[in-house]
């Protein structure tokens, strides 16, 4: 006869419910944003064979998002709309241990930053678009967190980033 597997059962946990509500720097409240949680640490299997933390996403309406997430501990991304021109805010080494309202994220108005490409294999010529990504090593941290990017058009770039401690990695 076939050799009949044991199986083995798990239970998955329950995620935690945590709120938060966005805002323009008047308070008036901003929905065209996206929230993301991404985990601090790469995700490692749990006793029941499951990745925790996990990445999780969250919804915003009216300003106020809410996201079910793991327990753990999760940087924690408000990304605007592309086209609206306003900078991520990104909190950092957010710790979730249950269901939680988070501090208020407060979107500064935009900063446009303005710099020539050139490509010097090319004869200073770039072929557009050119994707820029921006980047931030949080004190204490040994990882690089995106805190923004945008496209190009053709050879200038304008960009919503803040310019407070990041380094672009071209």
């Amino acid at each position: 006869g076939v050799p009949v597997q044991e199986g083995k059962s798990f239970s998955v946990p329950n995620k935690l419910r945590v709120v938060g509500n966005i805002a323009l720097r008047d308070r008036r409240p901003f929905s065209d944003a996206m929230v993301e949680f991404r985990p601090v640490i790469s995700s490692e299997l749990s006793d029941q064979g499951l990745p925790t933390p996990r990445r999780s996403v969250g919804v915003v309406k009216g300003g106020t998002f809410y996201a079910n997430v793991d327990k753990g501990t999760y940087d924690v991304f408000v990304r605007p709309i592309e086209s609206s021109g306003y900078p991520w805010v990104v909190r950092v080494g957010q710790v979730i241990e249950g269901d939680m309202t988070l501090p208020d994220f407060f979107i500064p108005a935009p900063v446009v930053e303005k710099l020539s490409l050139r490509n010097a294999s090319s004869g200073g010529r770039i072929d557009p678009p050119v994707s820029i990504r921006t980047y931030l090593l949080p004190r204490g941290r040994t990882d690089w967190v995106e805190i923004g990017r945008t496209t190009s058009d053709y050879s200038r770039l304008s960009s919503a980033v803040q310019s407070q401690n990041i380094q672009v990695l071209l």
